[in-house]
């Protein structure tokens, strides 16, 4: 996983409300799926979609929303799908998503300066999140990007 707090920190810096939305790449309508490794039986949840929910590959919840999603937990029934579970406890919370495809949960082109726009990547080796940060930081190969933060 590439995480790339520099520009997690203008995103918030730069957008409005920051500290009162979770912040991802949100699913919606999702598909409950049946028969894959992701599978959950219409006996534990009967219904064709999920309830909007951020992907598991990397979100930023407010501070503020921790003792609701808290309360919510104790009154909501543990899930086997953690990011779905995540979004039925956003759900019952009443709190509200931003959606930002910056949060590469699928992947993207592997070139170097979209990881400077990007604010996580799922699936990226150490190896090349080793290169990355380098490219990006230490020998600044992309123009937009600034020295990392003192």
């Amino acid at each position: 996983m590439f995480v790339n707090p520099p520009a997690m920190v203008t995103y918030l810096d730069q957008t409005p409300n920051a500290s009162r939305v979770i912040h991802g790449n949100i699913q919606r309508h999702s598909a409950v799926m049946r028969t894959t490794k992701y599978r959950v039986s219409s006996a534990l949840f009967p219904q064709a979609k999920y309830p909007d929910f951020p992907s598991g590959g990397g979100f930023i919840m407010p501070r503020a929303s921790v003792p609701a999603l808290a309360a919510a937990s104790e009154r909501i029934p543990i899930f086997p799908l953690d990011d779905v579970y995540f979004g039925f406890l956003v759900l019952a919370a009443g709190l509200r998503y931003r959606h930002d495809a910056r949060f590469r949960v699928y992947g993207m082109k592997d070139e170097l300066c979209l990881y400077g726009e990007a604010f996580v990547v799922h699936r990226v080796s150490l190896g090349r999140v080793q290169e990355v940060w380098r490219g990006l930081y230490k020998e600044r190969r992309c123009n937009r990007m600034g020295p990392l933060p003192s």
